[in-house]
């Protein structure tokens, strides 16, 4: 399976700053970082992307962006071009001051994963990464974490709700989840947007 959608340097920055901010008043110190389907593009169409939230972007960035999609995504669907990945190292760089005590790279395709490797391989990095390649539409992750990160995911698979409840229960109770994806669930609070609250008591869904 070809990854279907494309991600761009600090696409979700703002929403991983938030969330570190909502982490801090939780008091969510030395987390377990889960990242699902953290995306990419073809590496050496990477630096031509324009960075950042496209809804803040230029008439100019979104024309580039929209030229340089035309080329990338069938080069990124014939799966014969490496493909690079900035999301798990802006997760490093914001959550860093939480001294995360173990980071888990999670996706179904193997490029993303070996993407991430490459980058984080190059990064001091004090807590423990693990990359898992999972189909969160037809299995379960088999760790919790106190904060999980999944954007542009679940809606993209076979079957976004088993993916978003994979999702769901991979976060730990009274710990973070934040998403693109309207989660409607009754183990989670939404607390902002995009961010929700698993409530304690609260098992598998």
């Amino acid at each position: 399976m070809s990854l279907r959608t494309t991600t761009w340097k600090e696409r979700n920055y703002n929403r991983l700053q938030e969330t570190r901010k909502e982490a801090i008043k939780l008091g969510l110190l030395t987390p377990t970082i889960i990242d699902i389907g953290p995306g990419g593009l073809v590496a050496f169409l990477f630096y031509y992307f324009p960075k950042g939230d496209y809804s803040e972007w230029t008439l100019r960035e979104s024309i580039v962006r929209g030229m340089l999609k035309l080329v990338e995504s069938p080069l990124r669907k014939t799966s014969l071009f490496p493909l690079q990945s900035s999301e798990p190292g802006e997760i490093v760089e914001i959550f860093g001051d939480l001294n995360p005590r173990a980071l888990y790279i999670v996706d179904l395709e193997p490029r993303v994963i070996e993407a991430a490797k490459r980058l984080l391989g190059g990064l001091n990095i004090n807590s423990s990464v693990r990359y898992m390649n999972v189909d969160i539409s037809a299995q379960q992750i088999p760790y919790q974490g106190e904060i999980v990160i999944a954007f542009n995911v679940a809606s993209r698979t076979m079957s976004p709700q088993k993916s978003l409840e994979s999702i769901a229960n991979s976060v730990a109770n009274g710990g973070l989840l934040t998403t693109d994806q309207n989660v409607d669930l009754p183990a989670f609070t939404q607390i902002k947007s995009g961010i929700y609250l698993k409530n304690h008591g609260n098992g598998s869904l």
